[in-house]
């Protein structure tokens, strides 16, 4: 029901974040990971990755999470995180740890 993903909150600071689970259960995160090399690789040219910034993985997702994802019903949770000082309503989404790994350090 519930999906729990560590992610860097302020000063890069560790929390776990709560989302609905709109995936199947062992999906291969490999696909996510080269694609975020590859955006944060191709930062200063956009046109290289097809204007593309979000991964869509349709054979990854479940039937009633494309509902739930289609609505941003499955970011209602995350209001737990807000209420417990871990997140912000407004501000940039927080990252999960490997997404910083080609960042430059004046990007965090």
């Amino acid at each position: 029901m519930f999906f729990r993903q560590t992610r860097l909150g302020t000063n890069m600071k560790k929390f776990t974040a709560l989302k609905f689970r709109t995936m199947k259960v062992d999906t291969d995160q490999s696909v996510h990971r080269a694609a975020v090399r590859l955006v944060s690789s191709n930062a200063g040219h956009p046109g290289e990755t097809g204007g593309m910034y979000k991964l869509e993985r349709a054979d990854a997702v479940t039937g009633f999470g494309r509902g739930l994802r289609r609505t941003s019903l499955d970011e209602l949770p995350q209001l737990i995180n807000v209420l417990r000082g871990e997140m912000s309503l407004v501000g940039p989404r927080s990252c999960i740890p490997f997404e910083t790994e080609n960042l430059e350090p004046h990007h965090l």
